[in-house]
């Protein structure tokens, strides 16, 4: 009998973490598959993830094809992608939302450009692709300190993330 109990409040709360939503700062990492995903996964040398975006007031902001763009969460999921949402395990404070989102906001209809990703030391263009977004918006939190470097790609916000305390939900 104690034993349906705890399963029984198991359950109560996994069903009522789920039904909570995603709380701003989580980042959402995708891999697309099909054709897009097998390309995107040979130019980054076999990445586990090809798109990264960031949970922002309920929208997953994201720099895709053709311009940076925020999605409400509910709809967000594109056809032939799975995610991994990776949630905060510390809420962000308002004023680090408030900064996240500020500059978010000042990127939308940015083009979505990889030229500076084939060619890093040429001229900088005006466009982004994914991953310097989403870690540009992350620096804004002042939570984070990644460097250009730290992401070029998916994976190496992925990698930067276990330092400051974040929890995987795998959402397929």
């Amino acid at each position: 009998m104690k034993t349906n109990s705890m399963v029984i409040l198991f359950l109560t709360l996994m069903i009522n973490q789920v039904d909570a939503g995603y709380p701003d700062g989580t980042v959402v990492f995708s891999y697309k598959n099909g054709l897009v995903g097998r390309i995107a996964k040979r130019i980054t040398g076999g990445d586990q993830y090809t798109h990264v975006g960031v949970v922002i007031n309920n929208k997953v902001y994201e720099s895709d094809w053709p311009r940076t763009k925020a999605t409400p969460v509910n709809q967000y999921g594109k056809r032939r992608t799975t995610n991994d949402y990776y949630v905060p395990l510390t809420p962000y404070s308002g004023q680090e939302v408030q900064n996240m989102r500020a500059y978010a906001d000042s990127q939308i209809g940015t083009p979505y450009r990889l030229r500076n990703y084939f060619h890093p030391n040429t001229k900088k263009t005006n466009g982004t692709w994914c991953s310097p977004f989403v870690g540009r918006i992350l620096n804004r939190s002042g939570r984070f300190n990644l460097s250009e470097q730290n992401y070029h790609e998916p994976q190496n916000i992925k990698n930067n993330l276990h330092g400051y305390g974040f929890s995987r939900r795998v959402v397929k």
